[in-house]
């Protein structure tokens, strides 16, 4: 079984400065715009703080910081797995990925590429991606 956290210092960074932009706004007393946003921000930060990848026999399951997110692909689907650099405007989180697939990552460039039975791609960021992509592959060949 293979588990690791990752931090993810580009969202704490990015998020962080725009909570406490916020939170100096609040400070003003001719501010109108309100405690909400800040909490809303805040919220969202502790939501991408970390990504949590785990590999066991079954399945490879993602989660994004408190819980919030997460999700979970079944090994057996995999047909192939491979180290590869993002772009850095792929940007970050989870979310769509041009209409190949989906895109999993909190910080950095580097992520391991799963290609899916469907012809689904998934790319998995990590900060240690030889040894996830080692642990993706010694499951496959199990599956």
């Amino acid at each position: 079984m293979y588990r690791h956290t990752q931090i993810g210092w580009v969202t704490i960074l990015s998020l962080g400065v725009a909570f406490l932009f916020i939170l100096f706004l609040n400070l003003s007393p001719c501010s109108t715009i309100g405690i909400f946003p800040a909490i809303v921000m805040f919220i969202i930060m502790l939501a991408f703080l970390t990504l949590t990848v785990t590999v066991k026999k079954d399945y490879i399951n993602m989660v994004f910081g408190i819980g919030i997110f997460r999700m979970r692909i079944k090994t057996n689907e995999i047909v192939s797995s491979v180290i590869v650099r993002n772009r850095w405007w792929y940007g970050f989180g989870i979310h769509g990925w041009w209409g190949k697939g989906w895109l999993v990552n909190v910080s950095g460039l580097d992520a391991v590429e799963l290609k899916m039975k469907n012809g689904m791609v998934y790319r998995v960021g990590s900060d240690e991606p030889q040894k996830l992509n080692e642990a993706i592959q010694a499951e496959i060949k199990q599956a």
